[in-house]
């Protein structure tokens, strides 16, 4: 089996990776340094690649050597391989190798969204742009959180292997669509159902 490394390097040479460099001799970590104790799986027999030059957007585009990755069959691929640490950094990790990479805001981002059922037993679920599904749960909650982005609150989904979810705006504008009033200690809130879970909203509204 072909490593990490190796496997970015020859999807590079069959132009599955969008034009960097005209050398495939160029490396893809910046320097190994000494093993990070704050490591999301036991490094076991891996090789410990340090920081990869690997990042992802905060739109949920991928990059590779700062080149946007233009196939999305690889950026599916290298999300599959995505681990969260306890410091709260990303990781690649494949049974060879182990390389932590930079995300801006969320390592995935919802491009669409399905409901099913209506009132307490509606469910809603999202699709990622990697092709990751979640059902928004107890489980996998929905919430805002302060985005310096957009310098407004933004809304996420965490899933059950804690990593986030950005929804996009459009899909947000499509959660507001299914949103209702309800009474919490005896005060009017705004939000929607889904897997049985109120989830609410409030007065944040879709960015511009």
């Amino acid at each position: 089996m072909d490593t990490l490394l190796k496997s970015v390097h020859k999807l590079v040479r069959l132009n599955m990776v969008s034009q960097i460099s005209d050398n495939n001799d160029f490396p893809i970590f910046v320097d190994p340094g000494e093993v990070d104790l704050n490591l999301p799986v036991p490094l076991g027999d891996r090789e410990y690649c340090g920081n990869l030059d690997i990042k992802i957007g905060r739109d949920g585009t991928w990059y590779y050597n700062s080149k946007p990755i233009e196939r999305k069959e690889l950026a599916c691929l290298l999300s599959n391989m995505l681990a969260l640490s306890a410091d709260g950094r990303y990781w690649l990790v494949s049974p060879t190798e182990m390389g932590r990479i930079s995300v801006a805001d969320a390592p995935f981002i919802a491009v669409e969204m399905t409901a099913s059922g209506k009132g307490k037993k509606q469910e809603i679920s999202l699709l990622t742009s990697t092709e990751q599904k979640v059902t928004i749960s107890s489980k996998s909650p929905f919430y805002l959180k302060p985005n310096p982005a957009i310098q407004n609150l933004a809304p996420y989904v965490k899933m059950e292997n804690n990593m986030e979810v950005l929804i996009r705006n459009d899909i947000f504008l499509q959660l507001h669509e299914l949103s209702v009033e309800t009474v919490s200690s005896d005060n009017p809130v705004r939000g929607f159902w889904s897997a049985g879970a109120f989830f609410p909203i409030g007065n944040a509204t879709p960015h511009g």
